[in-house]
């Protein structure tokens, strides 16, 4: 009761930043916590969509579509596709 009227305010300072960093430590354990407990996501299955790269076949089809090339040239181009590439078969 000695020092009741004093002005100093060391004290209350010195519990409201105590407050503050306790608060702190608390709210950084509770994410730290929900952090742990969530599953990790799985990138196994998922590839970036440039190491996907359409089948050589498709070039020709989509330049037909867009009226680059005729028939006769589609047809030109998928015999020159499987002739360079003997697994494929010839159709």
């Amino acid at each position: 009761m000695m020092f009741w009227t004093a002005h100093d305010a060391g004290g209350w300072l010195g519990m409201a930043l105590g407050v503050i960093v306790f608060l702190g430590l608390l709210i950084t354990l509770i994410l730290a916590l929900r952090s742990m407990a969530r599953p990790a996501k799985s990138k196994k299955n998922t590839l970036p969509s440039s190491t996907i790269t359409p089948p050589p076949e498709q070039r020709p089809a989509e330049r037909l579509a867009r009226d680059e090339n005729d028939k006769d040239e589609y047809k030109k181009r998928l015999a020159a596709l499987h002739t360079h590439r003997p697994d494929l078969p010839n159709t």
